[in-house]
């Protein structure tokens, strides 16, 4: 049943109107008008009541929002109160006064106004539970994401915290929730300006940042943000995806590839720096000579190999991607190796330009240049073309690879040449992946092998 409040200070008047709205509604507060109570679906206050009640009718009203709770006004014509009725249109201050029936009351007209603002009222519950659900809902999902997750508003400030977060850092929870992110505890040893960058979404901001979990252990996450709209305003979702066990494996990784070249590299500069005087004092002819050159291969074949451990580790990432002539890099990545006999044609226009990083391309194309001469031999033709309007390859007219071992190529450590480290076309795939593209191994139009690099972007 409808529950109507008479927030009438004359007890005579407020009698009855309680009489009059009994008719069809459950009247409540009616003996002792003192403020708005709890479970009032509208609300009838006369002229001379309503200075007396304002506060308290505006704290209900914001109390039930966003359910929508009516207020009718009764006036008097001799009434010296002024009252704006609402803009629908509007969304500002709460509106004291949401329609005005002029007194002595029309019974019909009375009613026919609560009925008009009750079905509004209905609308408003429908659409609060609505929200509430969805909110719950969302609260839900939040707070099951497994990764500390927290909400920034427009404010900058943390509008909500998933379990997962608060547990990171040592301030209560009520503590986290409305506090800039900047200026808590977890993130003391992070860069501010850097990590404010990420929140806010800036163009190339880092991602990866450091942070002391509620142990004081420095650990490091990547960042994620997704912004959503709600009532107007703009909420930024922020969840960390903790890559600390990453992190540490990388410069393991990184750590060993210093040891191991740095290790490998002295003796090797040693054996090579002796290695010719020890020819220069033979006699010319001497038996020793074939072990000589042996002995100056492997050495030559030890430094690729620390060259391509070291490339690998440190050199396949990519910075900052500007337009790149294909054709340009190409070209400059064939004067940098070894080509003996080998010839190189580029089958792309001089203004052929990919979104890539130079230096890393570059790397890409020394490496299948390199994988080239190794197995299609010294005389070797070379093509580099562009196949599509994303795409481009590198062919050769070698002996090919066979469908069997095409998953494997790209593995670390196969090679099928003696001369070979293994590590090139590993390399040439961490390069493309770094990029965000695709590689794949086929047979040139000549019976060899033919390398396809897609998803790339020309400009």
């Amino acid at each position: 049943m409808i529950r109507i409040q008479p927030l009438i200070d004359d007890d005579g008047n407020r009698n009855a109107l309680a009489s009059l709205l009994s008719q069809r509604y459950t009247v409540v507060g009616g003996d002792d008008p003192d403020g708005v109570v709890e479970d009032a679906d509208a609300v009838i206050v006369d002229d001379r009541s309503l200075p007396a009640h304002r506060e308290d009718i505006v704290a209900y009203k914001d109390a039930a929002d966003p359910a929508f709770v009516p207020v009718v006004l009764l006036q008097r014509e001799d009434t010296h109160i002024t009252i704006e009725l609402p803009d629908p249109q509007s969304s500002g201050d709460t509106t004291v006064v949401d329609d005005i029936v002029s007194a002595p009351v029309d019974s019909a007209v009375l009613f026919q106004r609560l009925s008009n603002l009750l079905v509004r009222r209905e609308q408003s519950l429908s659409l609060a539970q609505r929200y509430r659900q969805t909110e719950a809902e969302f609260r839900g999902l939040f707070q099951a994401i497994p990764d500390p997750a927290f909400v920034v508003d427009d404010d900058g400030v943390i509008a909500e915290a998933n379990e997962e977060f608060c547990g990171l850092t040592p301030e209560d929870r009520a503590d986290v929730v409305g506090t800039n992110p900047l200026d808590l505890a977890v993130f003391a040893a992070t860069d501010t300006d850097a990590l404010a960058a990420a929140i806010e979404g800036r163009e190339d901001a880092e991602t990866r940042f450091a942070f002391e979990d509620a142990g004081g252990s420095e650990r490091y996450a990547e960042l994620r943000r997704r912004e959503q709209s709600v009532d107007d305003a703009t909420r930024t979702i922020v969840v960390m995806q903790d890559v600390t066990d990453l992190a540490k494996k990388n410069q393991q990784l990184e750590d060993f590839a210093s040891i191991v070249t740095h290790d490998l590299r002295n003796p090797l500069s040693v054996a090579s720096a002796r290695l010719p005087i020890v020819k220069d004092r033979l006699p010319e002819g001497a038996d020793v000579d074939e072990h000589l050159d042996v002995i100056d291969q492997s050495l030559d074949r030890m430094n690729d190999l620390i060259e391509g451990v070291r490339t690998l580790v440190r050199e396949t990432g990519v910075d900052d991607t500007t337009p790149v002539s294909l054709a340009g890099v190409a070209r400059d990545a064939w004067e940098s190796v070894e080509t003996a006999d080998a010839t190189l044609s580029v089958g792309t226009d001089g203004d052929v330009e990919i979104l890539a990083d130079r230096q890393r391309v570059l790397q890409l194309f020394e490496n299948l240049f390199r994988n080239a001469r190794e197995h299609a031999g010294d005389d070797a033709h070379i093509e580099v073309g562009v196949f599509s309007d994303n795409a481009f390859y590198v062919a050769d007219d070698g002996p090919g690879i066979p469908e069997s071992e095409r998953s494997r190529v790209f593995d670390s450590g196969y090679t099928t040449s003696s001369e070979g480290t293994g590590l090139g076309l590993k390399i040439v795939r961490e390069i493309a992946t770094a990029h965000d593209w695709g590689i794949t191994v086929s047979e040139s139009d000549t019976g060899g092998a033919r390398f396809e690099i897609t998803g790339v972007q020309l400009v």
